[in-house]
C-alpha cells in the first residue's frame, strides 16, 4: 500500500528517492503507524480479535478539533466565491484530520476538474507525499506526490514534483510503469486515459508557496530527533496498544474457555458412530448443550462424584485491572486526559466547567493541533484555491480577509461564557462585533455588516446591548 517499502530499500529507485526528507527510521514509524490504523497492525492474527485503539482514539480526537471550525474569506463578491469554493474541503475536514493524525500529516491539494469547470481536492496521505526540501520555518518548498493506478493493461505510477523558490512554483509530472520494487522507463502522460490531460510541466508566477494546505500533527519527532517530518498521534503509544489488544483477547477467552464443566467416566461416554447414526456424546443425554466440556475422570475410584459439574471462576476483575493500566499509559502517550479511554462507566451528569477542568490534557491537544496544524494548513489552503481562481479565471474581483475559528463549547460551559463576554461588552471593555464573531463563529466584518444592526455606530449598539448612559 505504502511507498515506504520502496524507500527503505537501499538501490531502488535511487535517483528520485535521493533527496526524500523522510529518513527510514521514520518511514518505518508512519507506516506502521498506518498498518494499525487500517487494522493490520505487525501484531494481528486473523483468529484473534483487534480493539481498533488507533482508529477510535483519531476519531475521537479530530471530531473534536473540528466540529465547530468556521471558515471565512470576508466580504464582496470575490471572498463569497472562495468560501464556496473551500467548502468541498471544509466538509471533510474531520475525515482529514484523522487521516492526518493516523500517518502525522495529510496534505489537502486542489485542483482543477475540466470536465465541471470548478475546483476539487486531493487528500494526500503520508505514503504519497514526500518533501525533499523543508524550509527554517517547516514550510515544505519542493517535494513529490505519488499517483497510483491498477488497470488490466499493468500497474502504473505517476509523480508529480514541485519546487518553489522566490515567488515561482515549477511543477513537472512523470509516468512509469510500477514493477515491484523497480520502475520502468518513463512512459508518455497519455498512455495512461487517466493522465492524458495532464500537462508534463508547467510554472506559476508570483506565488506565496506550493498550491495546497498541509495538516499536521504538532508533536515532537520522538523517533528520529534530527527529522522535520510529523509522527502519528499514537506513535509513542503503539507497544501498549500491542498490550492492550493481547489483553483484550486474553479477557475474551477468560470467557470463552470458563463454560460448564460436566466430569463424567470414560465409560460414559458414547463415541461417534456413523454406523448407528448415533451422535456422540454423554449417555443419557437428550439434548447437544454447547455450553458445556466433557472432562473424563481417570480413575473413577478416587472420585467423590464421577458425575459432579465444575464451573471455573471468571478472572474478569483482574483482566480490567490490566486492560485499565494498559489504557492509562496509552492515554498518557497520546497526550489524551486520565479516564479518556475508561472502562469503566461514568455515572451521573457532569456540567461544562467540570468537563473542561477533567480533560484539560486533552483539551490542550485540541487547541495545539488546531491552532498548529489545522490553522496554518487551512490558510494555505484558501491561499492555494485563491490563485487557482485567478490562474483559470474563475473568481471575481475583490479583496479577500481569510479567518480559521474553532469553537470550543465542546468544553466550556457556552452559556456562562456568553454571559461573561455579554457584561464586558455592556461595560464597553469589549467590541460588540467581537462578541457577535465569537458567537456566531464569523469574522468580525461579516459581524459588522451582516449581524449589528447600525453597524456603523458601535456606540449605539452598546445602547442595544443595555450598556448605555
Amino acid at each position: 500500500m505504502w511507498l515506504f517499502d520502496k524507500l527503505m530499500k537501499k538501490g531502488t529507485m535511487a535517483g528520485i528517492w535521493n533527496d526524500v526528507e523522510i529518513s527510514p527510521v521514520v518511514a518505518r514509524s508512519i507506516q506502521d503507524c498506518l498498518n494499525a490504523f487500517y487494522f493490520v497492525p505487525g501484531w494481528a492474527d486473523k483468529t484473534k480479535q483487534l480493539s481498533g485503539l488507533p482508529a477510535m482514539i483519531t476519531n475521537y480526537i479530530s471530531t473534536l478539533a473540528t466540529t465547530e471550525m468556521v471558515i471565512s474569506c470576508g466580504v464582496g463578491s470575490r471572498a463569497e466565491w472562495l468560501a464556496n469554493a473551500v467548502k468541498p474541503a471544509q466538509m471533510q475536514i474531520q475525515r482529514a484530520v484523522q487521516l492526518a493524525a493516523a500517518g502525522g500529516e495529510l496534505v489537502i491539494r486542489p485542483y482543477l476538474d475540466s470536465f465541471s469547470n470548478t475546483i476539487c481536492f486531493d487528500f494526500v496521505q503520508a505514503g504519497r507525499f514526500f518533501p525533499t526540501r523543508i524550509g527554517a520555518d517547516g514550510k515544505v518548498t519542493a517535494g513529490f506526490f505519488c499517483d497510483y493506478l491498477d488497470s488490466k493493461e499493468g500497474n502504473f505510477l505517476r509523480i508529480e514534483s514541485f519546487d518553489f523558490k522566490d515567488g515561482v512554483l515549477c511543477i513537472s509530472n512523470k509516468a512509469y510503469r510500477n514493477r515491484g520494487d523497480t520502475l520502468s522507463a518513463e512512459i508518455p502522460l497519455a498512455r495512461v486515459d487517466k493522465w492524458a490531460d495532464i500537462q508534463p510541466e508547467f510554472t506559476v508566477h508570483n506565488v506565496s508557496g506550493p498550491l495546497f494546505g498541509i495538516i499536521k500533527m504538532p508533536f515532537v519527532n520522538t523517533v528520529d530527533d534530527t527529522s522535520h517530518i510529523p509522527i502519528s498521534l499514537y506513535a509513542n503509544a503503539l507497544d501498549n496498544m500491542k498490550e492492550f489488544d493481547i489483553l483484550y483477547r486474553e479477557f475474551l477467552y477468560e470467557f470463552h474457555s470458563a463454560k460448564r464443566k460436566r466430569i463424567v467416566e470414560r465409560s460414559a461416554i458414547r463415541p461417534k458412530s456413523k454406523r448407528d447414526g448415533m451422535p456422540g456424546g454423554i449417555v443419557g443425554l437428550t439434548y447437544s448443550d454447547i455450553s458445556t466440556d466433557a472432562y473424563i475422570v481417570v480413575d473413577p475410584d478416587e472420585q467423590n462424584k464421577p458425575f459432579d459439574d465444575y464451573t471455573p471462576q471468571i478472572r474478569s476483575e483482574d483482566y480490567r485491572k490490566g486492560l485499565k493500566t494498559t489504557l492509562a499509559m496509552i492515554e498518557n502517550q497520546c497526550c489524551l486526559s486520565p479516564g479518556t479511554l475508561a472502562i469503566d462507566d461514568r455515572t451521573g451528569a457532569v456540567t461544562a466547567t467540570q468537563v473542561i477542568s477533567d480533560d484539560r490534557t486533552t483539551y490542550n491537544t485540541c487547541n495545539a493541533i488546531q491552532q498548529q496544524g489545522i490553522l496554518p494548513g487551512m490558510l494555505d489552503l484558501i491561499e492555494a484555491c485563491n490563485v487557482l481562481g485567478d490562474l483559470y479565471g474563475l473568481a471575481p474581483t475583490g479583496e479577500i480577509e481569510p479567518a480559521v475559528s474553532f469553537g470550543d463549547s465542546v468544553f466550556e460551559d457556552t452559556a456562562q461564557e456568553y454571559s461573561r463576554r455579554f457584561a464586558m461588552a455592556q461595560a464597553g471593555y469589549l467590541k460588540p462585533e467581537k462578541l457577535i464573531s465569537w458567537y456566531f463563529g464569523v469574522d468580525e466584518d461579516t459581524a459588522l455588516s451582516e449581524y449589528i444592526p447600525k453597524a456603523e455606530n458601535n456606540d449605539e449598539f452598546v445602547d442595544l446591548l443595555g450598556g448605555g448612559a
